[in-house]
């Protein structure tokens, strides 16, 4: 499973933790949800593994943040290559 956020906040947190049900997930952050990608973001989604957090590059640098080690910058084209290339179910919140 693929989760697609582009907004921040406890309730899509909590909705990622109804909706995966434990399945192994992988995170794409886009907009105001790349501050997710920061280590205080991070502490947020520490009851999750995700085997994948991808965080939009133009994002963080328009937000000038700095991201978690386990965060993995990505451009427009990597964004369209993951969801193309996703075999698994895509959530959009």
């Amino acid at each position: 499973m693929l989760f697609f956020l582009n907004k921040t906040g406890k309730l899509n947190v909590d909705l990622i933790g109804m909706i995966s049900g434990g399945e192994e997930s992988s995170l794409l952050l886009v907009g105001d949800a790349v501050t997710l990608g920061t280590p205080t973001g991070q502490e947020l989604l520490s009851d999750f593994e995700f085997e994948d957090v991808f965080v939009h590059r133009d994002a963080v640098e328009a937000r000038n943040i700095s991201l978690s080690e386990r965060c993995v910058p990505v451009t427009y084209s990597d964004m369209v290559d993951i969801l193309m290339n996703h075999d698994g179910q895509i959530v959009s919140l």
